[in-house]
């Protein structure tokens, strides 16, 4: 039977063992750069449904636009890394920025649906996934 030995190149050894030491700091940096894309793509989308297909003037003051953000990266319990987006809830009143954004999303009675979510969601998974692709690239060629 033959025999295959197979040896990464010390330099590439030395890369990966570096990697290994700056993954957590990597992976933070990979979500924080795709969670301002996906935040920039959200917030186009509200800014073009707020007011539109209404029989009334909107009363839009801008909080919810305002309250739009991203958290930090963290480590959930399951073990995986990530970060969401949504809505601060400092909003005067006893209507929470959560219920608004709902209401805009799925509508109620009276008042169609004028989704920003899904919409944003779809046309930013492409864009997400390339700015985490090219912060990886370049946290590489750092190394």
């Amino acid at each position: 039977m033959a025999k295959v030995q197979i040896t990464l190149p010390t330099e590439m050894e030395k890369k990966l063992v570096v990697l290994q030491g700056r993954s957590e700091a990597i992976i933070k940096n990979m979500l924080e750069a795709g969670g301002e894309e996906a935040v920039r793509h959200v917030r186009s989308s509200l800014v073009a449904v707020i007011g539109k297909n209404t029989t009334r003037k909107s009363r839009s003051t801008g909080e919810l636009e305002c309250s739009l953000g991203s958290s930090p990266p963290l480590l959930n319990s399951k073990g995986i890394w990530d970060t969401k987006i949504g809505f601060r809830e400092s909003r005067p009143g006893n209507v929470t920025n959560a219920k608004v954004a709902n209401i805009l999303e799925h509508g109620r009675q009276g008042q169609p649906p004028r989704p920003f979510l899904t919409p944003a969601r779809t046309k930013s998974k492409k864009s997400v996934t390339e700015v985490m692709e090219k912060v990886f690239e370049r946290e590489i060629e750092r190394l």
